[in-house]
């Protein structure tokens, strides 16, 4: 009864269910019924590498759902009524969606494109689980001769189902936003930190050369696809992630080479790697012989360069600081570097630093030292960090500025350190740049942070009262960069979300706005285009609403406080 579709061969998170006909065998229906709850309940032993809690709260329902369909087909099914016979065709339906869905979270080769479909793949999870709310009310249990049991059971599983919200993870939504960050670091010519990736793949358990290929392979083809369809909203991302997992792969496991031998892949120790090393780089310099116990990171690198930090020599300095830049780019560097006492000499040479490229190479090193929660705390927690990287973007070089920008942005990844950037005028700073910068980059990187600082409560309340939404709104409607769009829209979402009523009435009194969030709705980023249709979505909501006269529900003291601005 079930329509069997090749996984190779079905679109990714396309799902292509059928509805059971009105005429079917009800004894016919309840077998396939239970057949595909079996099926879906398989998936408990499956790997999921993201989208964990909602695939496993859908998994449970309906493993508790396939008794009372058991329970049912021992009865005289004949009898059922109408009703219940719709009931049944509705939860068929939704069962294939989920267990497409399913399908597609354990797929090999699409995790990382998983991951950043995360949001869409959460709506999905939760637009199933209310259609299985609303069959499961209406279908008419009492004239149903079902156990006690299995009767409260059923309740239970409508009950929780029409109240479940299907969210993204909380480790999903932060490993996003680090891929994110890494993309952007590509694009901006930035070299990635190795720990931040690393991290992410982690997460995705992402491992090997062999997975990274199968990763690889899975990108292109759903390019291929969309150059097909010509689709422009994903293009940009997919290729983005194709040469992330191709860095991954030549970077990270680049000891290794794989050899096809009956259709395995076979892993051997890359000796040409080795042969291709300069024995010149390995010459004593003073006897010219070849080292047999090289200086390297792990036995001396880091104590004695930070003791050169409070250099009064600018040539000592800027080499010192220059060379932590770059083992702060290691995972054994980073560490000894905060075991040693490193981050508050590095805060010292950004704000006394004794030539400008020393300020703006420390505040590259903060940057990449800032790339994990627990660092992102500490620097919090020192009391100069924040104010430096605010002084460094105000007097800093260009370079500098764009530096400090993205180090800010990170360590204010952590919601904790919002309240000390906002205490230090970093709202007022950041629109400045934003409406005055003649560089598109700054404007961007601005717009960065302010999104990030947006996500919190604090941060969407000094944003509102240091008049930003205006600008923020305009940045949108004029500027020519796609990234400083999809900022503008992540901020006016996060306003919104923060703020409500406040914002949404400032937001419906722009005629245009509607029509470039479409715009962005086809145009950006699967992340930015969900939220443009979010928007677009809440000012109707509004129109409507205050169209009905229906405006009991918003705050409209608030509009004319806002539109002064």
């Amino acid at each position: 009864m079930l329509k069997t579709f090749d996984r190779n061969t079905r679109r990714i998170l396309n799902f292509p269910a059928v509805l059971p006909s009105q005429d079917v065998n009800p004894a016919t229906l309840l077998r396939s019924l239970v057949s595909l709850s079996h099926s879906i309940t398989l998936y408990q032993s499956e790997s999921f590498a993201t989208n964990r809690r909602n695939a496993r709260e859908s998994i449970r329902q309906i493993t508790i759902l396939s008794m009372f369909f058991n329970e049912i087909l021992a009865l005289d099914v004949a009898g059922l009524p109408d009703s219940a016979m719709l009931c049944f065709s509705e939860l068929h339906y939704s069962f294939q969606k989920i267990q497409f869905l399913l399908e597609d979270c354990t797929r090999s080769g699409a995790r990382v494109w998983i991951l950043m479909k995360s949001y869409y793949i959460a709506m999905q999870f939760q637009s199933l689980t209310r259609a299985i709310a609303t069959a499961l009310e209406v279908i008419p249990l009492n004239s149903i001769e079902l156990s006690r049991d299995v009767n409260e059971l059923v309740d239970l599983v409508a009950k929780q189902a029409k109240k479940a919200t299907m969210e993204v993870d909380p480790d999903d939504d932060y490993e996003m936003k680090r891929v994110m960050l890494i993309l952007n670091q590509f694009e901006n010519q930035f070299e990635p930190d190795p720990i931040m990736i690393r991290r992410a793949l982690r997460h995705l358990r992402i491992d090997s050369w062999s997975e990274c290929h199968e990763e690889i392979r899975f990108l292109n083809q759903q390019i291929s696809l969309e150059l097909l369809e010509t689709n422009e909203r994903d293009l940009h991302l997919l290729r983005s992630l194709v040469g992330f997992m191709r860095y991954c792969r030549g970077t990270l496991f680049e000891n290794f080479v794989f050899e096809n031998t009956d259709n395995r892949l076979v892993g051997k120790a890359n000796l040409d790697t080795l042969s291709c090393l300069n024995p010149v780089d390995f010459r004593c310099p003073i006897s010219l012989e070849l080292m047999t116990d090289p200086v390297i990171v792990s036995t001396g690198t880091i104590p004695p360069l930070m003791t050169l930090l409070s250099s009064s020599d600018p040539t000592t300095q800027e080499n010192a600081i220059a060379g932590l830049l770059k083992l702060s780019k290691h995972s054994n560097g980073k560490k000894a570097m905060i075991v040693h006492g490193g981050l508050s000499s590095i805060i010292h040479v950004l704000k006394n630093g004794v030539k400008e490229e020393c300020k703006q190479i420390a505040s590259a090193t903060i940057f990449y030292l800032s790339s994990n929660q627990t660092t992102q705390t500490l620097l919090g927690e020192i009391p100069e960090a924040i104010p430096g990287l605010i002084e460094q973007i105000k007097t800093g070089s260009s370079c500098g500025k764009r530096n400090s920008l993205a180090a800010l942005f990170v360590i204010l990844l952590n919601p904790g350190n919002h309240k000390t950037a906002i205490s230090f005028g970093i709202v007022k700073l950041l629109t400045d740049l934003i409406s005055t910068s003649q560089k598109p980059e700054i404007v961007t990187d601005s717009l960065a942070v302010v999104s990030a600082l947006a996500e919190s409560f604090d941060g969407s309340n000094r944003i509102l009262k240091d008049s930003s939404l205006p600008l923020i709104t305009k940045t949108l409607q004029t500027s020519t960069s796609r990234a400083s769009k999809e900022y503008c829209v992540s901020i006016l979402l996060a306003l919104y979300n923060n703020l409500g009523n406040q914002v949404v009435a400032f937001l419906a009194s722009y005629p245009d706005l509607i029509g470039f969030l479409y715009k962005l709705s086809t145009t950006g980023g699967s992340q930015a285009s969900k939220k443009a249709r979010s928007l677009i979505r809440i000012v109707q909501m509004f129109h409507k609403t205050s169209g009905s006269g229906l405006m009991a529900g918003w705050d409209s003291s608030r509009i004319t406080t806002v539109r002064s601005c």
